[in-house]
């Protein structure tokens, strides 16, 4: 298998791949200036998706690639502006299906969208809470048909645990 990681090569950020010996361990993917930086990857159709924030934090973006590299593609903007600074652990992506599901996070909410592989199509699922009440989440577990995450919200401040399974009514808060 392969190990997928962030890492800077004079001056600028690259997604990396390796098996953990010298000889494959390259970078793959240009990511942008010293800071950029990837999160939550998921292999899904073929392809490894991944949340990309640039170095200042002020936009973050759904990107994919093919599992050796390349230019990544553009799937969908998940953060922009003031918002995405702070909001390590709410944008993440999971395949569920024949869809992704992933967070978006703007000036009102951090909302649950899902789309094809390609972006199109993205139809929102779910608003989790208010933007300046969402203080992170954890990474989704996929089982079966549905994706499992926990947030932090202002609503009693306690840890929720959400399921999804790509829709509105299938995406409830379970606890907390």
């Amino acid at each position: 298998g392969s190990l997928y990681f962030t890492a800077e090569v004079n001056g600028e950020e690259w997604l990396w791949r390796g098996d953990g010996s010298a000889a494959t361990t390259r970078p793959i993917v240009p990511l942008g200036s010293r800071g950029a930086r990837a999160d939550s990857f998921e292999f899904f159709d073929g392809r490894l998706y991944f949340v990309a924030c640039a170095a200042d934090q002020r936009s973050c973006a759904l990107l994919s690639t093919a599992l050796d590299g390349g230019l990544p593609d553009h799937v969908a903007e998940v953060c922009d502006g003031d918002y995405c600074v702070g909001s390590d652990g709410s944008l993440w992506v999971r395949g569920l299906g024949s869809r992704l599901i992933f967070t978006h996070r703007d000036g009102t909410a951090v909302e649950v969208l899902t789309s094809a592989a390609d972006g199109g199509g993205a139809s929102l699922v779910a608003t989790l809470c208010a933007a300046d009440a969402c203080f992170g989440s954890v990474t989704p577990v996929v089982l079966g048909s549905a994706v499992f995450f926990a947030t932090v919200t202002d609503v009693g401040g306690s840890r929720e645990l959400w399921t999804s399974d790509a829709t509105p009514a299938g995406t409830v808060r379970l606890a907390g």
